[in-house]
């Protein structure tokens, strides 16, 4: 080996990495009635979490039958404006879970038993946990029909496999769904960042490298790192900015597998394969936060830190490099997808005197390390954050702008568990119509005694404001004054403020259920047949400061 140490656990001097399994014995069905095209695969990085399954294309419309992939009973119904927006789980006896998100319609008693707790908390968003085998289902069986809802852009089917026990995601095209694909992965671009010994990055320090293709694989000319890049007493890091694609498919996908190799030594491996709920955030210290936020550069580490504990990792060390002077790191980097279609480029480092930062590292008073708690006070503002908040070892200091104006570290660093932020103001009083703000984003505030309590999932700038307007109601697709023969009628409504907190349709004083449609500020309204001749029509709306909008008219229903 070329005089370099690296970073294992005494304990172990070899590590056998496992290969991927392949499940296909579990012989679920096809989820939709046509031929299957993915537009998105397992474990893509995405904005605060990994793409926890597969999206399946529905040719760009709606309503297309959902099957059941297998026999089982359906264990959780949910309704939500965002995120998965309407979306079935069904508990298989294999122990596994399936989840159909997106859904423009329940199907059968499904639908039924939704609709009935919809009026009975007079909500369009609910969800229920049925009692097992309430409801069961048999493979192949239609449960919904594919939509847009939620959280999508575009129709399709975003479906998931997980433990039932643990709700760990799984990768299902490890479980038998299948794709033709002879189109190995393609690497953009390459970075390597300066690390301590802990595997964190040091001041945000990286530099990027050229590559070229010949071809077939990608390479780099002799690379001499820069003056004074790795610390004393520390390391070096890959990241690499790639994508995979099917044969059948433009869209770019994300890697199943990656691993760096020095010298036949397997120094890191990471393979997607499943990817629990609770550590789905730690995307942000897997991927390159800021490259992502500013550029949306996808760079996938091949180390982690201490303190990550993603199970993506097959490893026993960081996956970090710990050169000496004078050395010349010849490295193989590979990317590989589930069809083992697999990408190499070499790396070649150059190490040298210049190098190494000799000086010790200043530890920064306003550094907010993640193994500690904090608490930041100034005059009428105080910040509070628990232990591992962060992903690694910041530079964080509260400044104010103002009375109601400050500033918190910055939007480009990420952290893992919400901050309580307090702004004492003497002016409040019990229906205030002030809230929080995190970068000119609504923050859920809570008003106790003379101060705006929030937490905040992001840092940046924070601002006090105050909401004294109305949201805006306005008829969409139907005229007041002409009967109504259309199947739905819908309102335009939204806030520009504080934002939307409520929504009630009413019938001649009797609730009914209207759905919130927030990508296109819609409030729609599905006509039942029994609804006919003159009826009074109410829309209530409020926003999150309790300004209120009341539409009404009296409509002819044809």
């Amino acid at each position: 080996m070329k005089n370099i140490f690296l970073l294992i656990v005494s304990l172990f001097t070899l590590y056998i990495i496992p290969n991927a399994q392949n499940h296909n014995h579990y012989n679920f069905g096809n989820p939709l009635e046509i031929r299957p095209l993915y537009a998105a695969n397992f474990g893509e990085l995405r904005t605060n979490h990994f793409h926890m399954g597969l999206d399946f294309k529905t040719k760009g419309i709606e309503g297309l039958n959902i099957l059941s992939v297998e026999d089982g009973y359906v264990s959780r119904i949910k309704v939500s404006s965002y995120g998965y927006g309407k979306v079935i789980y069904i508990d298989h006896p294999n122990g596994i879970t399936s989840v159909y998100a997106h859904c423009s319609k329940f199907l059968g008693k499904i639908d039924s038993i939704i609709n009935l707790e919809q009026y009975k908390q007079k909500s369009f968003e609910v969800e229920i946990f049925p009692e097992p085998n309430s409801i069961m289902v048999k493979k192949g069986q239609k449960i919904a029909l594919s939509g847009n809802t939620g959280g999508s852009m575009a129709p399709h089917l975003h479906f998931e496999l997980r433990d039932t026990k643990t709700e760990t995601a799984l990768n299902p095209l490890l479980y038998g769904y299948d794709i033709t694909d002879h189109k190995r992965p393609k690497i953009n671009s390459l970075k390597i960042y300066a690390l301590d010994k802990n595997g964190f990055i040091i001041d945000s320090k990286s530099v990027q490298i050229p590559i070229l293709s010949n071809g077939q694989n990608y390479y780099t000319k002799n690379f001499t790192l820069p003056e004074n890049f790795i610390p004393l007493n520390g390391g070096i890091g890959v990241g690499v900015n790639m994508f995979d694609q099917y044969d059948s498919a433009h869209n770019k996908i994300g890697v199943f597998k990656h691993y760096l190799i020095l010298d036949n030594d397997t120094i890191s491996k990471i393979q997607i394969d499943s990817v629990s709920f609770d550590n789905t955030r730690y995307i942000n210290c897997y991927s390159d936060y800021k490259d992502f936020k500013t550029l949306h550069r996808k760079y996938h580490k091949s180390f982690k830190n201490k303190i990550n504990p993603l199970g993506i990792y097959k490893m026993n060390n960081l996956g970090a490099l710990f050169p000496r002077e004078s050395d010349t790191l010849d490295l193989s980097f590979f990317a590989e997808d589930t069809k083992s279609n697999k990408t190499k480029c070499k790396i070649n480092l150059i190490v040298n005197d210049q190098s190494f930062n000799k000086e010790r590292l200043n530890i920064d008073a306003d550094i907010v390390s993640p193994f500690y708690n904090y608490t930041f006070n100034e005059d009428n503002i105080r910040i509070e954050i628990e232990n591992y908040t962060f992903y690694q070892p910041e530079i964080c200091t509260l400044v104010k702008n103002g009375d109601f104006k400050f500033e918190f570290g910055s939007e480009f660093i990420p952290i893992h568990h919400p901050i309580n932020i307090k702004v004492k103001d003497s002016s409040l009083i019990s229906d205030s119509r002030k809230y929080l703000t995190v970068n000119n984003k609504y923050l859920k505030t809570i008003i106790k005694d003379d101060t705006l309590c929030a937490r905040s999932k992001y840092l940046g700038k924070f601002e006090v404001k105050s909401d004294i307007n109305k949201p805006y109601v306005s008829n969409s697709n139907f005229n007041t004054s002409k009967s109504i023969t259309q199947k739905s009628i819908k309102w335009k409504i939204y806030d520009r403020e504080s934002g939307l907190k409520s929504y009630n349709l009413f019938i001649d004083n009797q609730w009914f259920l209207a759905e919130y449609e927030y990508k296109t500020n819609a409030l729609i309204f599905n006509i039942p047949k029994k609804i006919k001749g003159y009826k009074n029509v109410k829309v209530i709306v409020k926003d999150n400061c309790n300004n209120q909008t009341e539409w009404s008219a009296n409509l002819n229903f044809q």
